[in-house]
């Protein structure tokens, strides 16, 4: 606390100390809202650090033992993957206007919010491009066959 001695002398006051004291930046708690979504991401970084986990984990079954069940849950992961980092990494937003002539206009904006969360599912998706491209062929083969058979 500073003191600064200052002669008072207007409107009768004596002439004393003057206390001035000086604001502090006072430490502001975060809001809940603030911890609220902070604790959120904490828990969505987690979840997909399992699913990267249990990716890997599927992935080294699935060169083991080619089985079409392994393969199914190894495809399942990463859709259940790719859901999570494009549902929480991008936000969409929708906007109407209309311009002089009275004229419709739709403005579709989508936004980035968690760039740390988009470099994740690129980095699973770089990782994993063989097992995808395995799974893409899969699934054409899939489609031929049920042409064929309907």
């Amino acid at each position: 606390m500073k003191v600064k001695y200052a002669e008072r002398t207007d409107r009768g006051m004596e002439a004393g100390p003057t206390v001035v004291r000086k604001r502090e930046a006072s430490f502001r708690e975060p809001s809940f809202d603030h911890q609220y979504r902070e604790e959120g991401r904490r828990q969505l970084e987690e979840h997909l650090e399992d699913l990267k986990n249990r990716l890997e984990q599927q992935g080294n079954i699935l060169a083991r033992k080619a089985d079409i069940g392994e393969l199914s849950r190894y495809r399942t992961l990463i859709s259940e993957i790719l859901c999570e980092v494009v549902g929480n990494a991008y936000a969409f937003q929708k906007e109407n206007a209309f311009d002089k002539r009275g004229r419709h206009f739709v403005y579709a904006t989508v936004r980035k919010i968690d760039e740390k969360l988009e470099e994740l599912g690129r980095e699973i998706l770089r990782e994993n491009r063989d097992e995808i491209e395995i799974l893409a062929k899969i699934d054409d083969i899939r489609g031929l066959l049920l042409d064929i058979l309907s």
